[in-house]
């Protein structure tokens, strides 16, 4: 009986299991089990995560009618598509990242508007697999506390500070409050990492579509608070959502040639195993 060394036996094991989850995905997703598919693929990378989102919120569009069957059938090609190309890349290896063994802790603050809430989801994973100390706003929020005290904070305790950028979070404001205090507190105690999940900020039209909805937001505002004027409503919360929305008008230019100053790193798609592991290597180099 031939000697086999084990630490080549257990790499043979991981390589064939490899070839079978291929092979199980590729079947699952022919029998129309893209859901399944998706569940099996997390186990290979976390992107799998990102189109389980799109598919499962396509479905709710299509069940709830606000999607045809034509629009709902080409997002199942595409996810299938995307799922099949992540299961090949799982043949080569590109497997969940080894955990950091580096017994020095590293923390990281991630930020990101609730509708990214998925994407956020898996850059924590991602983290987490790797030793990182995860905060994430909104969940990590004190109770009562300011937003601005909580950004603050959140730069003080952590090495590093992650803003999901999309075009949820541009229109949100959020990206604007971390850049202004980035601006201040880089050089100090924290590092700013932006990572995006589509084009916006390079798009030289949503500067253009975002603030028309900005003004079309305050316009609105402002005819419901002339209104509550009229019926002797108090209108403090109108007048704090219009200054918020002015704010949001007179900084968002800013904040996007900002933006485009930096290296923001892409974690759309198929990118995002590529995108984690740069901010990965520039963590660990501190």
């Amino acid at each position: 009986m031939r000697w086999i060394n084990p630490c080549l036996f257990g790499f043979i094991i991981f390589v064939e299991n490899i070839g079978i989850m291929k092979e199980r995905i590729q079947e699952l997703i022919a029998a129309g089990k893209t859901e399944e598919a998706l569940e099996l693929l997390r186990n290979c990378t976390d992107e799998a995560v990102l189109l389980m989102g799109r598919y499962t919120a396509s479905k709710r569009q299509y069940n709830m009618g606000l999607i045809d069957f034509g629009e709902w059938q080409r997002v199942q090609n595409q996810v299938n598509y995307a799922a099949l190309e992540l299961a090949g890349n799982c043949r080569d290896g590109v497997t969940r990242p080894a955990v950091v063994t580096d017994s020095r802790r590293i923390s990281a603050f991630i930020s990101y508007n609730q509708q990214d809430s998925l994407a956020m989801q898996a850059v924590r994973n991602y983290l987490e697999r790797n030793g990182v100390d995860v905060m994430v706003d909104q969940q990590d929020m004190r109770a009562g506390e300011e937003i601005e005290s909580f950004i603050n904070r959140a730069f003080d305790n952590n090495r590093f500070v992650l803003s999901i950028v999309s075009e949820n979070s541009l229109k949100s404001g959020w990206v604007s409050r971390e850049l202004n205090t980035a601006v201040v507190l880089n050089n100090r105690t924290s590092k700013w990492i932006p990572l995006s999940l589509d084009k916006s900020v390079f798009d030289h039209d949503f500067y253009l579509r975002a603030t028309a909805e900005i003004e079309e937001k305050y316009e609105k505002k402002s005819k419901e608070m002339i209104d509550a004027l009229q019926k002797k409503i108090p209108i403090i919360h109108m007048q704090e959502e219009m200054a918020r929305l002015e704010k949001l008008k007179a900084n968002l230019g800013n904040t996007l040639a900002e933006l485009r100053r930096v290296l923001i790193v892409d974690i759309s798609g198929t990118f995002f195993d590529a995108g984690m592991g740069k901010v990965l290597e520039t963590m660990k180099m501190g």
